[in-house]
């Protein structure tokens, strides 16, 4: 029988590499990365969704630039898209996503009592579940924040869109992440987003022209940025319509596709 040469496409969203060194917690990862490393080595190709894992791949496991592509995820615009007759709820915020160290929600929830002192009507709500959801709740209700954060539990997301559309600002406050879709689904729904300035997160917003970036850990940071924000109609209008214009220029699945298209072909030929 004929043997078939067939090209072997990897894709990476981040790195073991990346989550023992920025989640202290989950060193021990590190044990995986020579592992991954010669998964990727042994690839034809490898896609990338963030230019920070292609680095990584690059200065830490030695892989050739030449065999990888970042090529970004997009958003379906007609899923996430403003909905104009939908009211937003003053003061408010939103946060989508599991309820764990990576995803930052304790940065978020240590920040509201900031934001509270600036804005007793402040209103965070939390989209998602996860096994830190008790603590939360614990350290909410400790700081007498139970009527300005609520736990909405997991989100169909058939419902996104619309809380999307019900909030001021959406914020995503990762430790890092490997794309960052929230980011880019809040920005096609037409709602700011405050996010923190690590790993793939980074190449998503110019900061103060289509969303905000500050500091992970910073805490008072973060608080003075959403609080802003709130008190900023213009700048938030501002933020809105150049993420928009983002959104439709460079996370169309039609270009991405394109483009994905074109990659597989090379590593075919």
């Amino acid at each position: 029988m004929q043997s078939v040469d067939v090209p072997v496409i990897a894709t990476c969203h981040h790195t073991w590499w990346q989550q023992s060194r920025y989640i202290h917690k989950q060193f021990w990862k590190r044990l995986f990365t020579p592992f991954e490393k010669r998964t990727y080595t042994l690839a034809d190709k490898i896609i990338c969704d963030a230019e920070d894992s292609k680095s990584v791949l690059i200065n830490k496991y030695g892989i050739r630039s030449k065999k990888i592509a970042v090529i970004p995820i997009g958003v379906d615009q007609k899923q996430f898209f403003p909905l104009n007759e939908v009211k937003s709820i003053p003061n408010s915020l939103l946060f989508i996503g599991r309820l764990d160290k990576r995803k930052g929600i304790d940065f978020l929830i240590r920040a509201m009592p900031y934001v509270v002192k600036e804005n007793p009507g402040a209103k965070l709500y939390i989209g998602g579940t996860g096994k830190g959801q008790n603590r939360l709740q614990r350290y909410v209700t400790a700081r007498n924040l139970d009527k300005n954060v609520e736990f909405l539990g997991f989100i169909p997301e058939e419902r996104l869109n619309y809380w999307y559309n019900q909030v001021q600002c959406v914020v995503v406050p990762s430790v890092f992440e490997g794309f960052g879709l929230t980011v880019i689904e809040a920005m096609a729904a037409g709602t700011p987003v405050v996010a923190t300035n690590v790993d793939a997160l980074k190449e998503l917003i110019e900061d103060g022209v289509d969303g905000c970036l500050v500091e992970y850990g910073d805490i008072e940071s973060l608080a003075d940025r959403i609080v802003a924000l709130f008190l900023d109609e213009d700048k938030r209008r501002l933020l809105v319509q150049k993420g928009r214009e983002k959104v439709q220029s460079t996370y169309n699945w039609d270009r991405i596709i394109q483009v994905f298209i074109d990659e597989v072909d090379g590593a075919s030929c």
